[in-house]
């Protein structure tokens, strides 16, 4: 973007940081993840995929020293939500038995 704009790119350290550190944090966890994907379940799978946002917020605050907001915990609340909504058992089933609308067919 900065090239489209005409601007100067900053090659310090202290402006690159946080590129280089989403570059090794980004690259590192699908690299895991993939590997991982030879030896875990596909379901556990989706569910370390999903939850790969919840975990780059996470070490944003701690290793990069972003501060934590408010915006940033309702980020972290609907992330949550999302895997237990993806993961939760299915609303029409119970312990044991079948779906009550196919028990009236």
């Amino acid at each position: 973007m900065a090239v489209l704009r005409h601007e100067s790119i900053s090659w310090r350290w202290n402006d690159l940081r946080g590129a280089v550190w989403f570059g090794v944090f980004n690259g590192m966890d699908y690299a895991l993840i993939f590997w991982a994907e030879q030896y875990i379940p596909s379901g556990l799978t989706a569910i370390i995929n999903a939850a790969l946002p919840f975990f780059s917020i996470v070490f944003a605050c701690l290793l990069a020293g972003e501060k934590f907001t408010a915006s940033k915990a309702a980020g972290l609340a609907v992330i949550l939500a999302g895997v237990w909504i993806v993961n939760r058992p299915p609303l029409f089933l119970r312990a044991g038995k079948g779906c009550p609308v196919e028990e009236r067919l």
